[in-house]
């Protein structure tokens, strides 16, 4: 709003534009200040807003440093506890192996989570060219997987076979049939064929085949896939060749 005083008399039109020119002037002074200031304002704000975006950028970069080192220490964790079950299961028979998962059944997670991560870096899975073998047979046979993990073979072939039996020590999916493999709940001569691959773990393994040819039909197929150290010749004189076959 502009005030504008008129005073009657000899130069009081020029006093009164005077006024107003210096009005204007003032007028304009203090708009130049606004305008300065506000440009000052501007910038201390686009300076703020550069600092916060700075540190939200270190944040972010610590928050990724440290999600990286918990990965890594999370791996390492599993790793170790991979081993440690590894070498359980290898050196306990199949009665303690099976009470030790039964009364903490996150160790059998555990265990199968650290086996996937070794097989993954393997150049062939031996699962797969069982699953190719299975898949060349009439879906009449009958298949016994003994410690199927998470009875990727059933999964795979349901809709090629009639009839996977699936067996472990915890119930990873609705496949598996919980047991010691030494005893699998099956009658004499059901299988077509009994699979153990890479599941001969335990002192009393030998007893796994046993039971193995228990469940197989006379003229059944037995598939092992197990790494090399396992069968030395002491193994198999000492325990395969007594009869168990």
């Amino acid at each position: 709003m502009e005030c504008i005083a008129i005073r009657k008399g000899k130069g009081g039109k020029k006093k009164h534009r005077e006024g107003k020119s210096k009005g204007k002037k003032q007028n304009k002074n203090n708009n130049n200040r606004k305008k300065a200031q506000k440009h000052d304002n501007s910038n201390q704000h686009a300076a703020e807003s550069n600092t916060q975006a700075k540190g939200k950028k270190r944040k972010r970069g610590q928050g990724s440093s440290l999600t990286k080192l918990q990965e890594k220490f999370r791996q390492k964790l599993e790793g170790s506890q991979f081993r440690w079950l590894n070498e359980e299961l290898y050196t306990k028979t199949s009665e303690e192996a099976y009470r030790m998962i039964q009364d903490n059944t996150a160790l059998f997670n555990v265990y199968h989570n650290g086996f996937e991560s070794q097989v993954s870096k393997w150049p062939e899975n031996p699962v797969d060219t069982i699953i190719d073998f299975l898949r060349t047979l009439p879906s009449s046979r009958c298949i016994g997987d003994f410690g199927c993990g998470d009875a990727r073979i059933a999964r795979t072939l349901a809709d090629h076979m009639n009839l996977i039996h699936s067996f472990d020590l915890a119930k990873a999916n609705k496949h598996v049939t919980v047991c010691n493999i030494k005893h699998v709940p099956l009658k004499n001569e059901t299988l077509d064929v009994a699979i153990f691959c890479l599941s001969l773990m335990g002192i009393d393994f030998a007893d796994f085949i046993k039971e193995a040819n228990r469940v197989l039909k006379v003229g059944g197929t037995l598939i092992i896939a197990e790494v090399k150290s396992r069968f030395t010749q002491q193994n198999i004189d000492g325990k395969v060749a007594k009869g168990i076959l």
